[in-house]
C-alpha cells in the first residue's frame, strides 16, 4: 500500500466524520426545530402594515414556557451504553446505573419508558433473553 492508498483512507475518514456531524446536527434540527415561515409584514384591522417581530430559534429553544423532553438530555454515547447495557442486563436499572454514571435512576426509567417505544425498544423486546428467566420481561 502506497501513499496513495493512505491519502485516499484519510479522505474517506474525513468525509465520514463531516457526514456523522452533518447528519447528527440534521437530526437534532429535525427533532427540536419547527419548520414554521413568518411573514415579514402583517396587516392591523385598520389595514396598515407593519413589521412582525420574528421568533427566533435560540429563543424557541430557551424560551421558560417550552416543555423539555426527556431524550433531549441524552447524548447519544449515553444512549449507546444504555442499549449495551440493557442488552446484557435487561430492566435492571440499578445496574443500568453504574454504566451510565452520568443519569440518575429516576432519568433512566424515564428515559426507558421513552425508548421501549422505539424500534430499538421493540426489536430488544423480542430478541432479549434474560441469563435467569424472570416474569417480568
Amino acid at each position: 500500500c502506497g501513499p496513495e492508498h493512505y491519502a485516499a483512507v484519510r479522505a474517506m475518514a474525513k468525509w465520514r466524520t463531516a457526514q456523522q456531524i452533518e447528519d447528527y446536527v440534521n437530526m437534532v434540527s429535525d427533532l427540536m426545530l419547527p419548520h414554521v415561515a413568518y411573514g415579514k409584514h402583517v396587516l392591523d384591522p385598520g389595514g396598515r402594515e407593519f413589521r412582525m417581530e420574528r421568533p427566533t430559534i435560540l429563543g424557541a429553544m430557551v424560551s421558560p414556557v417550552r416543555r423539555h423532553l426527556v431524550f433531549e438530555t441524552w447524548s447519544p454515547r449515553e444512549i449507546a451504553i444504555f442499549e449495551g447495557a440493557l442488552a446484557l442486563h435487561g430492566k435492571n436499572f440499578h445496574l443500568l446505573h453504574r454504566f451510565i454514571k452520568t443519569k440518575s435512576n429516576k432519568e433512566i426509567i424515564e428515559f426507558y419508558y421513552i425508548w421501549k417505544l422505539t424500534s430499538h425498544g421493540r426489536e430488544w423486546k423480542q430478541n432479549f433473553v434474560p441469563d435467569v428467566p424472570d416474569a417480568k420481561y
